[in-house]
C-alpha cells in the first residue's frame, strides 16, 4: 500500500500504525540535511511508541545522509515503482513543513 495523498484517508502516520496492521513499513523522506537531522527526535519517538513495527526510512540517494539515521534505504529515480516489489506493509510519504 502507498499513501501520498492525505485526502485519500487518515492525515497522520500514527492512525495507520495504531491499527496494528503494519509491521513493515517505509517513510520516504526526500528532504535536505538539516531536515533530516530534525526528524531524528520523531523518528526515533515512533520506533520506541512502535517497538513491533519495523520503520525503515527512505533516503534520496547521493546525497550522503545515511550517516544521520539508522535502518535506512537509498531511494532513487522512480522509487514508487521500486517499493511495489518489496515488503512493505505500508508506504507513507513523509512530507514536513520545514521548508519554510
Amino acid at each position: 500500500m502507498i499513501i501520498t495523498d492525505k485526502e485519500t484517508g487518515p492525515k497522520f502516520l500514527v492512525e495507520y500504525l495504531d491499527t496494528g496492521e503494519y509491521k513493515k513499513v517505509l517513510l520516504p523522506c526526500w528532504h535536505g540535511v538539516g531536515d533530516i537531522v530534525m526528524f531524528n527526535a520523531p523518528l526515533t519517538y515512533l520506533r520506541n511508541k512502535y517497538p513491533n513495527i519495523n520503520i525503515v526510512l527512505g533516503l534520496a540517494a547521493g546525497l550522503q545522509e545515511e550517516c544521520l539515521v539508522d535502518n535506512y534505504v537509498s531511494l532513487e529515480g522512480n522509487w514508487k515503482e521500486t517499493v511495489k516489489d518489496e515488503d512493505y506493509d505500508l508506504v507513507f510519504s513523509c512530507h514536513m513543513p520545514l521548508e519554510d
